[in-house]
């Protein structure tokens, strides 16, 4: 128990380090808040967020227009040469990798 401006709490006190620590889950947690949000008028801003420089956040950015359909999907393969001025053409090529599997069902296949 600890005791916190003269309130109990009820639960063992953790540290959890400072925000500096956590930057990358905070981001990440946002990121997918807001990809999930996104509607099918939205594109534009998830292929933004494609080349987003976590991983994680672009492969959950380009997941979700591929869900849309084949108008998505083609989005994200367009902006490729976007990715290669940048020089993220690898990553960005994970990414739509990703999002066509999703896409297309790949993964059933094995």
């Amino acid at each position: 128990m600890r005791f916190d401006g003269g309130h109990r709490e009820w639960w063992p006190a953790v540290d959890v380090g400072s925000a500096a620590d956590n930057r990358a889950l905070h981001v990440r947690f946002v990121a997918n808040a807001l990809i999930r949000s996104a509607w099918k008028n939205e594109l534009y801003f998830l292929q933004a967020l494609a080349h987003h420089e976590y991983r994680l956040v672009a492969r959950a950015a380009a997941v979700m227009p591929a869900q849309f359909g084949d108008e998505g999907v083609a989005m994200l393969q367009s902006s490729g040469t976007e990715a290669i001025e940048r020089q993220a053409a690898e990553n960005f090529g994970l990414v739509v990798r990703v999002a066509e599997i999703e896409r297309f069902g790949l993964i059933e296949l094995w």
